[in-house]
């Protein structure tokens, strides 16, 4: 690194941390939501050296790290032991080198006047779009052999780059965590917290999600159908009050969907321009990017396609007749990168022979279903409304991954099954298997859950859950429990 290079670094580096000649970071938002508290956890863990944030563009990845800055600098941690790299912003004389090396061996001689590897302060360095900065990892797993004292929080879109980097060369000494957009429960939160941040009700749905969860995990665990309704019961009692509240947030919800800037913005002109740019980001920026895709115009016309039929089956020759391309094989590849990219999520046929399931067609969703309305061009609110069934559907689908996830700790594989009727969702949580429904009307009959009996009658399922629009009851094994209701649990 010349004269000219360090100086250029130590420019950068010094606009980026202005902690570090004493100035307060401004402009950080004082809502955090849930993924603070697990990556503060997981950064001060003894045994881990890195956090890895993933997530598309504009969920939020910025404003998690500079909320984890913010916070230590208020426990205490001393300024200069804070570096903060957004690579995006870098400029392309500073990345034609190796460029993490230079801004640590410039942050170590201007700013710590010391090496920190040798030093026996903890430091934090936090790499946002990472996947810009070359062999990242590497220079990760130097520091981290050297027994340095570094921790590091490392962001980026590129999720399938940003796990084989990490994987390979700091196996164990790591920690991976995908952010997404916020769901149901936290824009609920974030809404009232706008309003009054001192509102009791913020920590009220904090503790009815958490025994909600536990409910689950116990009525499922022992197969009891009784111990998840009395849950869900109590928690609607303690709910009245609010509970038409619930339901318009919910209703903006499968309107707008879970990017932190929508939620926000009131203006549904504006939303539209925020999840237009965010698209385009997706197309342009991570797609092009992470996986080299060439054809951008034909990604585009698949993500709107698959907006379209959101819920369903994709079926393929369709598919390719719609977006243009030659082969099943390219068509295929570009779903599994809009999937690694968190825009979309599978569900394959359930079935205990994974051939078997390979041989049906997946079903689709649209993870967010904002974006999903807006790539639909359907982001109106009577639309919305007379799609509500579908979104809903989208809606579940979703928040029952992240459900998952908080009850067994790794991202679950989803399914549905059908013979000559459907069920939506099977959902797998330690060992136990779930038919899930999504009725979204005000009374279910008996006749609209053939398949969920067929399947509990195939499989030997003890218990089955449908969600409902409104209605919360117990029938023979299976939960009747209001959408606004079962979301608040994941």
């Amino acid at each position: 690194m010349n004269a000219d290079e360090e100086r250029a670094w130590v420019t950068y580096l010094g606009r980026m941390n202005p902690w570090w000649r004493g100035a307060r970071l401004e402009g950080v938002p004082a809502f955090k939501r849930r993924d603070y508290f697990v990556v503060e956890k997981a950064l001060r863990a003894a045994d881990n050296k890195a956090v890895v944030v993933t997530g598309v563009r504009q969920v939020g990845k910025t404003t998690l790290l500079r909320q984890l800055i913010l916070g230590l600098l208020d426990s205490g941690v001393a300024p200069e032991r804070i570096m903060y790299i957004d690579f995006e912003g870098v400029g392309v004389e500073l990345l034609s080198g190796n460029p993490l090396v230079e801004a640590l061996e410039a942050y170590q001689k201007h700013v710590l006047k010391k090496d920190a590897r040798a030093g026996n302060e903890e430091i934090y360095v936090f790499l946002d779009e990472a996947h810009r900065a070359g062999d990242w990892a590497r220079v990760l797993k130097i520091w981290v052999d050297a027994a340095s004292k570094a921790r590091f929080v490392v962001s980026g879109s590129s999720r399938q780059e940003l796990f084989r980097a990490s994987s390979e060369t700091l196996p164990g000494r790591h920690t991976m965590h995908a952010l997404v957009p916020l769901k149901f429960l936290e824009t609920v939160r974030l809404k009232l917290f706008t309003k009054n941040p001192a509102d009791p009700r913020l920590e009220k749905l904090r503790t009815i999600s958490r025994e909600l969860r536990e409910a689950l995990a116990a009525g499922i665990q022992g197969d009891s159908a009784e111990v998840i309704f009395t849950a869900f019961q109590r928690a609607g009692v303690s709910l009245a009050l609010d509970q038409l509240e619930l339901e318009a947030a919910l209703a903006d919800y499968l309107l707008k969907g879970g990017y932190p800037a929508v939620v926000r913005q009131d203006d549904l002109q504006e939303c539209a321009r925020l999840l237009d740019g965010y698209a385009r980001d997706i197309l342009a920026k991570d797609a092009s990017s992470a996986f080299s895709v060439r054809n951008v115009e034909a990604m585009g016309k698949l993500m709107r396609y698959l907006a379209r039929i959101s819920g369903q089956k994709v079926a393929w020759n369709n598919a390719l007749a719609v977006v243009g391309l030659a082969d099943q094989r390219t068509l295929k590849a570009y779903v599994g990168y809009l999937a690694h990219l968190l825009v979309i999520s599978l569900a394959e046929f359930y079935s205990p022979s994974p051939e078997a399931g390979m041989r049906k067609n997946p079903k689709i969703y649209v993870n967010d279903p904002g974006l999903r309305n807006f790539l639909a061009s359907e982001l109106v609110p009577e639309l919305a409304a007379g799609n509500a069934g579908r979104l809903a559907e989208t809606t579940v689908f979703d928040h029952c991954i992240r459900l998952a996830f908080n009850l067994v700790g790794q991202v679950p594989h989803l399914s549905y099954w059908e013979n000559r009727y459907e069920v939506d969702v099977i959902l797998p949580v330690r060992g136990k298997i779930v038919p899930l429904e999504v009725k979204y009307s005000s009374a279910v009959k008996a006749s609209e859950l053939k398949g969920m009996d067929a399947f509990r009658k195939q499989y030997g399922s003890k218990l089955g859950i449908v969600v409902t629009k409104n209605e919360l009851a117990l029938r023979n094994g299976i939960v009747f429990i209001p959408c606004w209701l079962f979301l608040l649990a994941a």
